[in-house]
């Protein structure tokens, strides 16, 4: 019965704890953490935003999928679904401690790109 109890006990406090989206977001060009990016959850208006080393943590709603919004000035705004979905199939939830990478207004990589899409 005591078992009963301590089971009964550590699923109430697992279930109570709060689950997050995490990781770090790095300069695309100078692979350096950026400090100051706001996140938004796109779904439930929750926001966080990343440290000196670029990490953030979120909170994320239960049984949900989300969109994360990643802002800062001076770099291009990126929105990245939390799971990823292949011919309707669950791929992978994103955002547990993976690298996300912004481009400056002044990414050589990005105006490559723009340039490339023009000759089309």
């Amino acid at each position: 019965m005591k078992n009963v109890a301590y089971l009964l006990i550590f699923l109430l406090i697992n279930s109570c704890t709060p689950s997050y989206y995490y990781g770090y977001v790095y300069d695309y060009d100078k692979k350096i953490p950026l400090d100051g990016v706001k996140i938004y959850d796109g779904h439930n208006k929750k926001q966080s935003t990343t440290n000196k080393r670029g990490y953030f943590e979120l909170i994320k709603t239960k049984n949900s999928s989300s969109i994360l919004i990643f802002e800062k000035e001076h770099y291009q705004n990126d929105t990245i679904p939390s799971i990823s979905i292949q011919n309707g199939e669950l791929m992978k939830e994103r955002f547990k401690g993976e690298k996300i990478y912004l481009f400056s207004a002044k990414s050589t990589f990005r105006d490559s790109i723009l340039k490339a899409n023009n000759f089309r």
